[in-house]
């Protein structure tokens, strides 16, 4: 089942429309970044190039490459041709077709090409201290900055290993809360490129990596409360996913946790400003850092990853039942769930069970496939975290002899919330999702069983007896009226 464990939802939201956010452009990091910039740097006295192109075709470049190739030092005319000439493409995008082409070629066919050692040191120090000033240049154009951070982030040594003196840069713009979100995503994703590598090292290299990462936990697992610009109650998209990159890392970079990391781990599971997948993930990462000295009360952490999980598949459902009252509004009035070609569910009459083709909307409970995928793979993550497939860690060994019952318990939860998800994945319909709801709340099945009975007449008053003519005692039935009541379900 661990497909579904890898089955990573998206993180954050979508933006609205006609809304692009800066943090989107970072989120985009892995892909081509051939956007146009709206700043243009001035141009430096002397020799300009307006592409990679133009420069690696001029004479300059071929006679300082050559120098340095062959052993030569870093000395002021390389220098001032770097300065001058290769930085300033950084700032400017006239006739690149990608700013990655600047990016990368600067690297391949510039530093990566420096025989010398010290002259590969004080190159690689200049790029990553001019391009690190241009990152945090409030004033520069967003997309030039998240280039340049991801520059940074993808230096390496001449053995193509993560350059280990842009750790320190990428760590500062992490944990330095000045820096735009777009640009801290930027140089978390050179950060993971570094903790990547940790095949590649020896045993001091490497803990200077889980060091770095570890010092920059608090920055991306922050607990205080929600920052003003997010939406509502929830915390922003890009602190959303500086989070779940900080969560992926940490089990690499830290295992046990320490008992400050756990108290932050089981605040955010407990924090519902976080979005449901941010929460999975903090709990999964616990789950498998956990350890006796963490410090954590195990019964309470059990106990909050069953309330997140019933209230989590509730979520989906009022978000179901929110589009399809929206659906029969933009509909005209049409009854939610009824008209020609209404399908039935074999299992006690539930709508939406195999009556749809894969890929679409059951539009009886509005619950897509790619939601209930989406909902099994937190329930299954959240039973991993309690009793990990890998036999490893786990919550569930947490708890003392004396404590027998609870720990029983907690693998009961455990092996029905990896169930509830085996069946979400293996039929992502809502009938599932919605049995996987009643049956981790009962009490709240009655709850809500209950007000599906009621459905509209709840709101609507009562029908004055006395004022009954004959054969009017039941009302003919409104156009909007759905067949089940106020509820698709």
């Amino acid at each position: 089942m661990m497909s579904l464990l890898n089955h990573i939802p998206p993180v954050g939201t979508a933006p609205k429309a006609g809304r692009l956010r800066p943090w989107l452009v970072a989120i985009a990091v892995g892909c081509v970044l051939a956007c146009g910039n709206r700043y243009v740097s001035a141009q430096p006295a002397g020799e300009a190039f307006a592409t990679w192109k133009d420069v690696e075709a001029s004479p300059r470049f071929k006679e300082v490459v050559a120098a340095l190739k062959g052993n030569g030092p870093f000395n002021d005319a390389a220098r001032e041709f770097v300065s001058t000439i290769v930085l300033p493409l950084f700032e400017k995008d006239d006739g690149l077709a990608a700013l990655d082409d600047v990016r990368k070629k600067t690297r391949d066919r510039l530093l990566l090409v420096i025989g010398n050692d010290d002259a590969f040191e004080q190159a690689s120090l200049l790029m990553r201290d001019r391009l690190n000033d241009l990152a945090r240049d409030a004033n520069q154009d967003l997309l030039l900055r998240v280039n340049a951070m991801l520059f940074i982030g993808e230096q390496t040594d001449k053995a193509r290993i993560p350059w280990s003196p842009a750790r320190e840069t990428l760590v500062a713009a992490v944990r330095d809360e000045a820096v735009d979100p777009a640009v801290q995503i930027a140089a978390v994703t050179g950060l993971g490129s570094h903790l990547a590598s940790l095949a590649r090292l020896n045993g001091e290299q490497a803990a200077a990596v889980r060091d770095a990462i570890t010092s920059s936990l608090p920055a991306l697992l922050p607990t205080k409360p929600a920052d003003p610009d997010a939406t509502g109650e929830q915390r922003s998209p890009a602190v959303a996913w500086l989070a779940s990159r900080g969560l992926a890392m940490l089990p690499v970079a830290i295992n046990p946790v320490t008992p400050e990391i756990a108290k932050r781990l089981v605040a955010m599971i407990d924090d519902d400003s976080w979005p449901f997948d941010v929460r999975v993930r903090a709990a999964s990462a616990l789950g498998r850092t956990v350890g006796p000295e963490s410090g954590i009360n195990t019964g309470d952490v059990v106990a909050s990853l069953r309330t997140m999980a019933i209230a989590s598949l509730d979520a989906d459902r009022l978000e179901a039942q929110r589009l399809l009252d929206l659906q029969a509004y933009k509909a005209g009035g049409g009854g939610v769930g009824g008209g020609e070609g209404m399908r039935f569910s074999p299992r006690g009459s539930v709508p939406g069970f195999g009556g749809f083709d894969a890929g679409q909307a059951p539009q009886e409970d509005g619950l897509s496939m790619g939601v209930c995928r989406r909902a099994a793979w937190r329930l299954y993550s959240l039973g991993d975290a309690i009793v990990p497939d890998s036999k490893k860690g786990g919550l569930a060994l947490l708890f003392d002899k004396d404590r027998e019952q609870e720990a029983a318990e907690a693998r009961q939860l455990s092996i029905a919330l990896k169930e509830f998800g085996q069946a979400l994945d293996a039929e992502p319909f809502g009938y599932v999702l919605l049995e996987a709801l009643d049956d981790l709340d009962p009490a709240g099945a009655k709850k809500r069983a209950a007000e599906d009975a009621r459905g509209d007449s709840s709101e609507q008053p009562a029908p004055d007896a006395s004022q009954a003519t004959p054969g009017s005692e039941k009302p003919d039935p409104k156009p909007t009226d759905s067949p089940f009541g106020n509820s698709p379900f």
